[in-house]
């Protein structure tokens, strides 16, 4: 999966000022790519883990801004964009957990319904 090629989508939307039928296309493009089998945060093997919160930042202190403004306005969700027990943010993913193993599943699971509410509002955009 490239997240870059996902921000440099998002920024598009978000930044330009696209018409309509543009705007549709990458749209249904992020929301087809989000919904692959392959989609996974590109996430660092090390994490924090400090008072039952586990902070997942992205692999070489990437951000991902406009993807995550563009899932915000796509769910209309504030940012962090709150799933179970994670919140996804821009630098970084927090989940509410005690151990790295549950914070990984949990993160898991968290991210599949993430996919499962974007691939909803496929065609509707």
């Amino acid at each position: 999966m490239n997240f870059d090629k996902l921000e440099a989508y998002a920024k598009e939307i978000v930044d330009s000022p696209l018409d309509d039928v543009n705007k549709s296309k990458l749209t249904e493009q992020i929301i087809t790519l989000i919904s692959s089998e392959e989609f996974l945060f590109p996430i660092e093997k090390n994490a924090l883990i400090s008072k039952n919160t586990v902070s997942y930042i992205y692999k070489d202190n990437k951000t991902y801004p406009n993807l995550i403004e563009f899932i915000s306005g796509l769910l209309h969700a504030q940012i962090p964009i709150g799933i179970n027990d994670c919140k996804f943010g821009p630098g970084e993913i927090i989940v509410n957990a005690s151990t790295m193993d549950e914070a990984y599943k949990k993160l898991c699971m968290s991210s599949n319904q993430l996919q499962k509410l974007i691939n909803a509002k496929k065609g509707r955009s």
